[in-house]
């Protein structure tokens, strides 16, 4: 399932009809907020559903259960933006370029395996 920007009440609505087992979130304070709802409704993470969200931002270490995510090097991706940016700005001719920025899973308290 995919949910709009109103994340939470469009997953509430599809929590009576569709049972996950795990969610991924696209940002990390947005799973903070899923997971204050899911906890006000007495169900656990993760034991009744596994989230994993995409940031690794500071909220994933002090939110509790800790929230397992994937850190995507923003340093890094702020840093080659400016490259590029200052490499279109000098000579607008420069060629676009594929960049890829290393990315890599931190798992925490938010996920269980089978």
């Amino acid at each position: 399932l995919v949910f709009s920007s109103q994340t939470i009440d469009s997953f509430k609505k599809h929590l009576r009809t569709f049972l996950p087992t795990a969610l991924v979130v696209k940002d990390d304070l947005v799973a903070l907020r899923l997971i204050q709802w899911v906890n006000n409704q007495g169900i656990k993470i993760p034991k009744d559903y596994s989230i994993i969200s995409i940031n690794n931002s500071s909220f994933a270490e002090i939110m509790h259960p800790f929230l397992t995510t994937y850190d995507i090097n923003i340093q890094e991706l702020g840093k080659e933006s400016v490259r590029r940016l200052v490499a279109i700005l000098k000579d607008e001719n420069t060629e676009p370029q594929k960049v890829t920025i290393p990315f890599h899973l931190i798992e925490r308290e938010s996920v269980t395996s089978i």
